[in-house]
């Protein structure tokens, strides 16, 4: 066990933070496992962004979700090494945002909301990659 005791917000947080890692995961894989008819269903633009997506982003996407899924449940089995995937998530996260953000028309085919979940994203990766350090200085990580 960790030298002291977790707050009583810890162990929730942690549950949620895995819960919305868990999901990108199957964002993941349901994004690489679409099929061609599927996205052929799809809005043009829609079609434009998923064919043009590059390899890089993809793998961005993985170690971005796979990430900050070890990280949560480094949290929930409170470890120090949390730290390291939540680091390697957030590098991850920020290079696919920004590519999907400045680089590709995500914003003119989704508008301002286009905005709206890479933020979330990003600003979330850094919440738990923070949670994991204050958690290693204040003892709550071993």
């Amino acid at each position: 066990m960790s030298s002291h005791s977790n707050p009583k917000w810890f162990k929730p947080i942690v549950i949620i933070a895995l819960l919305w890692n868990l999901m990108g995961v199957i964002n993941f894989f349901i994004q690489v496992n679409l099929s061609e008819e599927a996205i052929a269903i799809l809005p043009e633009a829609e079609q434009a962004l998923m064919n043009s997506t590059p390899l890089w982003s993809l793998i961005a996407f993985a170690i971005g979700v796979f990430g900050g899924t070890i990280g949560s449940l480094g949290l929930l089995m409170q470890k120090k090494w949390s730290f390291y995937p939540f680091l390697f998530s957030l590098i991850a996260v920020v290079a696919q945002m920004s590519y999907w953000v400045f680089f590709t028309q995500a914003i003119e085919v989704y508008g301002n909301g286009g905005y709206v979940m890479p933020s979330m994203v990003v600003i979330i990766a850094f919440l738990l990659l923070r949670m994991a350090k204050k958690g290693i200085a204040k003892g709550y990580l071993n």
